[in-house]
């Protein structure tokens, strides 16, 4: 029968080693302390046998601990937000930093993760931005609650600068990465009347017909799902542009017009949000709009290596050009 140890100083004690040196070596600690790889097997080895681990939560709880990093995300984060989260992991591990990642949604969620966050005692936050702004109330709680955290440095990271929701102004512990959201949708639409359309059907996640007069475009706003299928049902008199959301929406409005025997982008051209990675290998490889993820993280990775006192980083978003619309003006 495995031998089971109750707590750190038995565990050390089984091995003849110094309780200070086995933490080190269990909270990969070691090298830092020149400990033997030898000695690190041996820690190891033992606790895999007797499938002893320390209790680094309850230490935390009772306040003997800490978490370096705190990442919060609600679950309706955007797919191209998935590679982005894992560099941000993959940061913090080769820092060897502690973190945590905490669900962030509706009221009861939000105050269960800001007290976790007082038991775990944060250092900072890393927050996605874009679905806490989704509605005005709910961006006034995240607003609110950052607010009343200024011991906390705060990285909201994909800002969308320019939304109606987005306040212009942050408190000193703020940091801002992300990028110009009304000149990513001019850049949409530009692209759209260079091509020719004067008409173009949105399916956005804001009216864009605030934007029409300035690009010679007029708007036919579709409410949901249902309702553009139902008009991609029908072959259009012109050729018509369809603007999107987001990469996946747009692949199965693609095949759907397929299907119902019309051409993409010869009769609906699309144009998309989301620059996912697969989109180039949809049945119509996509033009979209990729977000500037790579230099963001760039920032974000110096900003959690301490190299920047930035608190603001604006950066630009790029077209990718797909042939899901014409490949010549």
């Amino acid at each position: 029968m495995k031998k089971k140890y109750a707590n750190m100083t038995e565990f050390a004690a089984a091995l003849g080693l110094a309780r200070s040196t086995v933490s080190y070596i269990l909270n990969n600690k070691w090298k830092e302390r020149n400990i033997s790889p030898e000695t690190v097997e041996r820690v190891h080895r033992l606790a895999r046998e007797s499938g002893f681990s320390p209790n680094t939560l309850a230490r935390m709880i009772n306040g003997k601990s800490y978490t370096d990093v705190a990442i919060l995300l609600h679950k309706s984060l955007f797919g191209h937000h998935k590679e982005a989260f894992f560099q941000i992991i993959n940061q913090l591990t080769s820092l060897q930093m502690r973190y945590m990642v905490f669900p962030i949604g509706s009221e009861e969620v939000n105050r269960e993760t800001l007290d976790r966050m007082r038991d775990f005692r944060v250092r900072s936050v890393i927050l996605f931005a874009p679905p806490i702004f989704a509605t005005p109330s709910l961006g006034e709680y995240w607003i609110n609650a950052i607010r009343n955290m200024p011991d906390i440095p705060f990285l909201l990271y994909d800002c969308r600068f320019g939304e109606e929701n987005f306040p212009e102004e942050w408190p000193e512990h703020v940091t801002l990465a992300g990028f110009d959201m009304s000149f990513a949708i001019r850049k949409i639409l530009a692209h759209v009347r260079s091509y020719g359309f004067r008409k173009a059907h949105s399916f956005f996640m804001r009216p864009l017909d605030q934007y029409g007069e300035e690009f010679g475009l007029t708007f036919q706003r579709v409410k949901d799902e249902k309702a553009l299928f139902r008009l991609l049902s029908k072959k259009p008199v012109t050729p018509e542009a369809v603007i999107m959301p987001d990469d996946l929406l747009t692949a199965a409005a693609i095949e759907h017009v397929l299907q119902a025997g019309m051409r993409v982008p010869e009769d609906y051209a699309f144009i998309s949000w989301d620059g996912l990675p697969e989109s180039g290998l949809f049945l119509r490889s996509l033009t979209t709009l990729q977000i500037p993820h790579a230099s963001m993280l760039d920032f974000t990775c110096r900003y959690l290596r301490g190299e920047t006192v930035e608190k603001v980083f604006l950066s630009e978003a790029q077209l990718r050009i797909g042939n899901s619309m014409p490949l010549k003006p």
